[in-house]
């Protein structure tokens, strides 16, 4: 893409204590991009996970709208659908599509149609909505479109290191997760954090600080971040190199 481009990215995301991550490939018949289980760690010496985790991106080029590519997520699970909808439904499971967009200085925007909104809702998903830089990362959308379709399609799941994106992660969760992967984050000798937690309405943001004040191994807290790495939706952590 260019450097005055825009980009969409889509995915359907299942989280909470109402499911087994590892059922819903066999369910929904997609393979997801992050799978996690709660209290067991993804990486070899890092934190357990807090929470049960399923991620799939749909497979489109950045330059496709919201629009189309919700009805192509709809249309890759075709006599699935139910099976989708039984999982929303169940008690402590948070069903979301969450749709992440990036512009340029110039702006941009996009339509979800109303009659895509309706088939959200009847299948029982929330819609998230969060902007980002115009040069995302890769783990946001800066994959090509033929990445996405490559053969070695396995689960990725987040090392520890200098990127923390709070978006796979409700709310409530964060309490734990920051000062947890920070403290790992300083035993390899990582001092400088990025963490993404995206412009929207300023409360997560707000909820990511308040922690941060009270971490003590936390030397420096930079926000807005540079617009390379995220400007508003993200924030700089400055870790102490030593025990003091």
């Amino acid at each position: 893409m260019k450097d005055d481009s825009f980009w969409f990215a889509v995915s359907l995301r299942f989280s909470g204590e109402g499911f087994d991550p590892r059922e819903v490939e066999a369910m929904l018949g997609l393979k997801p991009r992050h799978l996690r289980i709660k209290g067991e760690s993804s990486v070899k010496a890092s934190p357990p996970s807090p929470v049960n985790l399923w991620s799939y991106r749909v497979p489109a080029s950045p330059e496709t709208g919201f629009d189309a590519q919700i009805h192509l997520l709809f249309a890759s699970l075709k006599e699935r659908m139910h099976h989708l909808i039984e999982l929303a439904r169940r008690p402590q499971v948070n069903a979301e599509l969450f749709c992440g967009f990036g512009a340029s200085g110039r702006g941009g925007g996009d339509t979800i149609h109303p009659d895509t909104l309706q088939a959200i809702a009847a299948a029982g998903l929330r819609l998230t909505l969060d902007l980002y830089p115009a040069k995302p990362s890769a783990d946001l959308c800066g994959e090509s479109e033929a990445a996405m379709h490559q053969e070695d399609d396995s689960i990725i799941e987040h090392p520890i290191g200098p990127e923390l994106d709070l978006h796979t992660f409700r709310p409530n969760e964060i309490g734990s997760l920051i000062p947890e992967y920070l403290a790992e984050c300083r035993q390899r000798g990582i001092l400088r954090v990025r963490i993404i937690h995206g412009k929207g309405t300023g409360t997560l943001r707000t909820s990511v600080h308040a922690i941060l004040a009270k971490l003590p191994k936390v030397q420096q807290v930079i926000y807005p971040a540079d617009e390379s790495s995220g400007s508003w939706g993200a924030t700089w952590v400055i870790l102490s190199p030593d025990d003091r």
